[in-house]
């Protein structure tokens, strides 16, 4: 049910952003009005947009068949009004390259969270305690967002501001639009034609490929983004350095995501037991999805850094057509495993034109972005072969 939920909440909160705060990292010569425009702009939708869950609850639950979700979607939906208080003060802090200030309020909103959630849980509060814990980390993470950053909102809005974000910003909305639900549409497109318990296994899976890539590929984005929006002038110094992270991503990336892809039936086994062994073989799927996407996770940044959001809408609204069609192809073949594969090909056809598309931006090609994450790569396809065998 939370796979579901989260969904509709997810793109919510992707609306309350609205790209305003990627475009505060990006802009240089950023003034208060800038900063103090966005932070009423994200208020503001963060209440409207709680409320419009609130009222849309009902329909939302009947979407998916599920009255249960219908009180949970009340519940949640205060955590936009939330996460509004945040954004602006993550973005600051995100600009500023307070790197260590923002691992450790992440770390300290996940051991909160996490500890209320296990709590609950020992008490019998089954999914409320997962419901809960989403509302303590949108909590904790904003009061220590504005606790560090030392910024206090004050009530000035500027009409010229908004303009002169708004070039960047209304392009960034659009790809994160169809960012969201090309990344969400598969749990949306199984979760209705599949059901829940399909759902789940799928959700199990991807949540399973996923840990390992965020612990770093978020944080590697979040460093590039300001890194590369402050040289955007120097081409060469821009292609070096993501030539360089990216042989980093390789790195780590690389093993990771072929061994998953080896040890993915035992690992299943051991760890959850019999009923969950039809995860394993989507989770070998999605583990050679994840490695695909983590040699395409920050080439977006490139476009991003150089103001060239437009280029990320317009060519993104293609590439994430082509995922969208490849869910349906695996619904009409007609199994969770299928839509799987399907997805995996359509990342495959995704490589090359992503990289040479945003390569272009600096000069880049995507070959020489291809050479800079091969040697981890081989490294770790010897090392699964012989794990394998």
């Amino acid at each position: 049910m939370i796979a579901m939920m989260m969904v509709f909440t997810g793109f919510a909160g992707m609306l309350a952003d609205g790209g305003f705060n990627t475009a505060l990292v990006q802009k240089q010569g950023m003034t208060d009005a800038h900063v103090y425009t966005v932070f009423w702009i994200t208020l503001v939708s963060g209440f409207l947009l709680a409320a419009m869950t609130f009222l849309l609850g009902s329909t939302l639950a009947s979407f998916y068949e599920a009255p249960a979700l219908e009180p949970i979607f009340k519940v949640i939906s205060v955590n936009f009004i939330l996460s509004s208080f945040g954004n602006v003060p993550s973005a600051l802090l995100q600009k500023r390259m307070a790197f260590k200030k923002i691992a450790a309020i992440n770390n300290w909103a996940l051991f909160v969270s996490g500890t209320v959630a296990v709590v609950m849980a020992l008490c019998g509060a089954g999914v409320w305690s997962l419901v809960v814990q989403s509302i303590v980390s949108s909590l904790v993470l904003a009061s220590l967002r504005i606790w560090s950053c030392r910024w206090v909102p004050r009530f000035i809005f500027s009409p010229q501001a908004l303009r002169e974000i708004w070039g960047f910003s209304g392009h960034m909305f659009g790809f994160l639009f169809i960012n969201y639900w090309a990344r969400n549409a598969d749990n949306l497109i199984i979760g209705k034609f599949f059901g829940s318990t399909a759902l789940g296994f799928y959700n199990r899976a991807y949540a399973l490929m996923l840990l390992p890539l965020t612990q770093f590929n978020a944080i590697i984005n979040q460093v590039m983004l300001p890194a590369l929006s402050k040289i955007q002038d120097d081409k060469p110094l821009a292609r070096s350095l993501y030539l360089k992270t990216t042989g980093i991503v390789s790195l780590l990336a690389s093993p990771l995501m072929f061994g998953l892809f080896v040890v993915a039936d035992p690992f299943i086994l051991t760890v959850y037991g019999e009923k969950w062994g039809d995860v394993a073989p989507i989770l070998q799927i999605l583990a050679l999805v994840g490695w695909m996407q983590s040699l395409t996770s920050s080439v977006g940044l490139l476009l991003q850094s150089q103001g060239r959001s437009d280029r990320l809408f317009y060519w993104w609204s293609l590439f994430y057509a082509m995922f969208i069609v490849s869910f349906f192809v695996g619904v009409m073949i007609g199994t969770v495993y299928a839509v799987a594969v399907c997805y995996a090909v359509a990342n495959l056809l995704y490589i090359y034109p992503a990289m040479s598309i945003c390569g272009r931006a600096v000069d880049l090609k995507a070959f020489e972005i291809m050479k800079a994450a091969s040697g981890p790569v081989f490294a770790a396809l010897g090392m699964g072969a012989v794990v394998y065998a």
